[in-house]
């Protein structure tokens, strides 16, 4: 199936929930849900045995009142990873719908959601300056920094990154850290779902995956993070194997 085919089909669950929904009742609260689920679902073993997650930001999707929505949820998280597997490691998914859907709700807290050509046109500068730098770290025997502490929304910007990185210097991605914020606790879960979920269904190992959901001018790591993700040997099937 196509990318736009599967877009639509996504699009179309998050519709199909806000409308039979007795508390996501607009696609903006639908989108979240589906966030919250797919961000549940990686503290489920074997996945958890790679995640060290604070517990308060998981929703109970197990209540009774939720018990006929466990379809239409299913719906979602399924059309979204399916979408993510279409595409190329590190393809930003989800800015154009939060856009879409949530792109009016976030003008009180100044959201601005990056479309992923200009993240990309960004993220291209940003390598072109930095790689060589980065190359003699890892060399070196140092981690690299890959960040958006000031808000990182869906994760548009880290996304864009993290491509490049891919598409110039694969080789340095195992030593890359990629440390994310937002003060929305949406927002914090969708950068987590959406890189870890990448990570997860491409297999591309990182150091680390660290998300804060925090104020990034007053708690900047003064709390600690709603999320880390260490995805050592993750792909090994022996792994898999002493998590189960």
């Amino acid at each position: 199936m196509s990318h736009n085919k599967l877009r639509k089909k996504l699009a179309d669950a998050i519709r199909w929930h806000a409308k039979i929904s007795r508390f996501d009742r607009t696609p903006t609260k639908a989108m979240n849900t589906m966030i919250a689920a797919l961000f549940n679902i990686l503290g489920c073993r074997p996945l958890s045995a790679f995640h060290v997650i604070d517990e308060n930001y998981f929703i109970n999707f197990n209540a009774p009142e939720r018990k006929n929505e466990v379809k239409s949820i299913s719906a979602m998280t399924t059309a979204y990873l399916e979408l993510v597997k279409a595409n190329e490691p590190f393809h930003d998914v989800l800015t154009d719908l939060a856009s879409e859907f949530l792109g009016r709700d976030g003008k009180d807290m100044g959201q601005f959601f990056t479309p992923r050509d200009l993240a990309l046109f960004v993220a291209q500068l940003a390598m072109d300056r930095l790689l060589p730098t980065m190359k003699a770290k890892v060399a070196a025997g140092d981690m690299v920094k890959v960040a958006d502490p000031t808000g990182s929304g869906t994760g548009s910007l880290l996304l864009a990154q993290l491509h490049q990185l891919r598409e110039q210097a694969p080789e340095l991605l195992p030593s890359v850290g990629v440390y994310a914020m937002d003060i929305d606790v949406d927002m914090a879960r969708a950068t987590a779902v959406q890189i870890i979920w990448n990570c997860l269904i491409h297999q591309v190992e990182v150091a680390h995956v660290t998300v804060w959901h925090a104020n990034a001018i007053t708690e900047y790591q003064a709390k600690v993070p709603m999320v880390v993700f260490s995805p050592m040997f993750m792909h090994t099937k022996k792994e898999y194997s002493n998590a189960a």
